[in-house]
């Protein structure tokens, strides 16, 4: 028996369908991660090539694949899609330093690496100066966030912090996030251009390597596989109690085979709980597969 869910991107209808009775290993995994994580939240684990949803755990349970959440910095990558989607891959921003910081130059990708919120705010109203308010948020809803609420006409202040904080106005739920990522794992599939999708994976590949998320980067040393993704923390300057998010894509040498998804409340930083839960679904994936491929 199989559960089917149907998720509407703008005109596109995308199946995904997961098992039910028993729990499989895969669902067991993240169960254990979310039960560690001792907090409210969801763990997904998505199969990029079938398309099928291999786990989803919710906490509390009402808490499921098609509950609207705020996608904190992970909206970051869906503008960014955006952005890349009309030609815009070499047009550098200010990011805002500290006060002993200089203000750095940056592209799209260090956008995403560094997590800077200014870039995303500057990008955000740049892309709208350039195509239409209308037109950016035709894109987003197409590429999933199909309940967003932001106007074309907002100020600049509001537009550049929604598209760059993702604190309010643009609601994602899990399945919509998921489809999203798979896309950029199966070289854009029919939600982008491969050469937008391919810039998204160097990027999100950059995440953890040297990035946001370093605190993963070796969570898959000597196994041939490799993990990608984006953090995100909010609302607000919340400290030690904010929501974390890890959106994060798994893969060996033959591409991207997994999405895989955390969102934690109350635990920190997204880099922290969230990013290390997804790291250890993903060890659990690589170590499968290779038990598998044994004689």
């Amino acid at each position: 028996m199989s559960r089917i869910v149907l998720l509407k991107c703008a005109s596109l209808i995308i199946l995904l369908s997961a098992g039910v009775g028993q729990p499989s290993a895969v669902d067991r995994v993240a169960r254990e991660q979310l039960s560690k994580a001792n907090a409210d939240g969801f763990i997904l684990v998505h199969d990029v090539r079938s398309g099928r949803v291999l786990a989803h755990i919710g906490e509390p349970k009402s808490f499921g694949i098609d509950s609207s959440v705020a996608p904190l910095s992970v909206i970051k990558v869906f503008v960014a899609a955006v952005w890349l989607e009309h030609g815009f891959g070499d047009t550098v921003v200010d990011c805002d330093g500290g006060q002993r910081d200089r203000v750095r130059r940056m592209n799209v990708e260090e956008m995403l690496v560094s997590g800077c919120d200014s870039a995303g705010k500057r990008m955000a109203v740049l892309l709208r100066q350039k195509i239409g308010g209308a037109r950016v948020l035709s894109d987003l809803r197409r590429f999933g966030i199909a309940s967003l609420t932001l106007k074309p006409d907002a100020t600049d202040e509001e537009w550049g912090r929604v598209l760059s904080l993702g604190e309010e106005q643009v609601p994602v739920t899990p399945a919509q996030v998921a489809v999203f990522f798979a896309a950029i794992g199966n070289r854009g599939g029919k939600l982008m251009s491969n050469r937008t999708a391919r810039a998204l994976q160097s990027a999100l590949d950059a995440v953890v390597q040297r990035g946001t998320a370093d605190s993963i980067k070796d969570a898959l040393a000597g196994t041939g596989w490799h993990i990608g993704g984006k953090t995100g923390t909010g609302p607000g300057a919340c400290a030690d109690h904010c929501d974390g998010w890890f959106a994060g894509l798994v893969g060996d040498s033959r591409g991207t085979r997994y999405v895989v998804l955390a969102m934690i409340r109350g635990k920190g930083l997204g880099s922290g709980v969230a990013a290390h839960a997804v790291a250890s679904i993903a060890e659990y994936l690589a170590a499968n597969e290779a038990k598998k491929a044994q004689p």
